[in-house]
């Protein structure tokens, strides 16, 4: 038996801890606090997060981390580095198509991501659809797969399996 210790603050505690340089994603809440943060406009440029586990989102309509505002304006858009550890999201579901952006990120800019794996699940939203980011600019992804189906209703902009857009 391994016992391992982390001196790092889990996520949904972030109104308490807002200024760690680290993080730890141990469960959906996880992601849910993740977007409250990001879509009001904290991008976590700088800081890190790292998945603890595999996480169960069979139970949630995923809102997007992050949303696109405009080509210049990356004001609520993910800008932090992710660490999947190669452990797995099962059952993503995102849902609606009125979203400009969308996946288990909905907008990231200049992010980085490590072996992040959307095991199966579902994102259908408006245009920019991706498995785990709609709109990426500048972004880094290594060792990233996606499993989930993606479908964009009214877009032309992009649809992929990392990402809808990516430039």
């Amino acid at each position: 038996s391994l016992t391992v210790t982390i001196d790092a603050a889990n996520i949904v505690d972030y109104s308490t801890f807002p200024n760690e340089e680290l993080y730890v994603v141990t469960d959906a809440a996880g992601f849910t606090a993740m977007a409250t943060a990001v879509n009001s406009g904290v991008t976590f440029a700088g800081k890190d997060f790292y998945m603890l586990g595999d996480i169960n989102m069979e139970y949630e309509l995923h809102t997007p981390i992050g949303q696109f505002v405009a080509n210049d304006d990356w004001s609520k858009s993910f800008s932090g580095s992710f660490y999947g550890n190669n452990f797995r999201v099962f059952n993503l579901k995102v849902k609606d198509t009125a979203l400009n952006g969308g996946g288990l990120f909905g907008s990231c800019y200049q992010a980085y991501f490590n072996g992040l794996q959307i095991y199966n699940g579902s994102v259908t939203v408006g245009n920019r659809a991706g498995g785990i980011t709609g709109y990426a600019d500048g972004c880094t992804f290594e060792y990233c797969t996606n499993g989930a189906s993606i479908k964009s209703t009214t877009g032309s902009d992009g649809i992929g399996g990392i990402a809808g857009v990516a430039r």
